[in-house]
């Protein structure tokens, strides 16, 4: 009875561990301090599928201040912007918090 019950309190504790959803977000900023409209894209690996591969990408446009926000299961490793003209791109890698300031250039 035991050999069922264990594997199946750890996959039950696998899937309550991973369905939690944290925000992350920031701000897009140009060089001077102004809020750009821009494509923002999350970029976050999941180890316990692909070791070492990137395995999520969401992307979110700005508000009008420059604001964007994911829900995403873990801090995304790297976060790129790029101006809604195509003229400016920035990034962050790594990310080190979860409210984050891209500035494109």
């Amino acid at each position: 009875m035991s050999r069922v019950i264990y594997p199946l309190l750890f996959v039950a504790a696998l899937f309550v561990g991973t369905g939690c959803a944290t925000a992350s977000g920031g701000r897009v900023v140009g060089r001077q301090g102004r809020p750009v409209r821009a494509v923002v894209r999350g970029y976050w690996h999941n180890p316990p599928l692909v070791h070492g591969e990137r395995t999520m990408v969401e992307s979110v446009y700005t508000d009008g201040q420059g604001r964007f926000k994911f829900e995403v299961p873990a801090k995304p490793d790297r976060i790129e912007a790029e101006a809604i003209d195509a003229k400016r791109y920035g990034f962050l890698d790594p990310v080190a918090t979860l409210q984050s300031l891209v500035v494109v250039r």
